[in-house]
């Protein structure tokens, strides 16, 4: 079964001071994307709101490593995350996309510590294509 996707924390507002997340999270964000700009694919849609993320692709069968990989390099910032979850929305999320509706997986414990460090739940987004893998 392959899966594709990744994961991502993002924070989010109406008015994000962008200068203050690059002075206290002293990574790159992998997106900036400013109220107002223009989004949409198809048709022209308005970013209703500020967004500072950081994505890490899910590259092998383990696909919660990749969620490790981001907590990690967001670990040494982890005190100024939970402290800005009070004024702006901070969350990680799980995009999944596979050609088959089946599909299984695992968070282990230290997956599920590593996210409670932060304060943070997590919410998975799951698309699948609908076909059948013949076992």
């Amino acid at each position: 079964m392959e899966i594709s996707g990744g994961f991502t924390m993002r924070i989010s507002d109406l008015n994000l001071d962008f200068s203050k997340l690059e002075q206290n999270i002293g990574i790159c964000p992998t997106k900036i994307i400013k109220k107002g700009q223009l989004i949409g694919k198809l048709k022209n849609i308005e970013a209703p709101y500020d967004i500072w993320s950081y994505e890490r692709k899910i590259t092998n069968e383990d696909v919660f490593a990749e969620l490790t990989n981001l907590l990690n390099d967001l670990f040494p910032y982890f005190d100024y995350i939970r402290e800005i979850r009070n004024v702006y929305e901070v969350t990680l999320n799980c995009y999944l996309r596979s050609d088959y509706a089946q599909m299984g997986l695992e968070i282990t414990s230290d997956v599920i510590t590593l996210i409670e460090k932060f304060g943070l739940g997590i919410s998975f987004h799951i698309l699948s294509f609908g076909g059948v893998e013949d076992e």
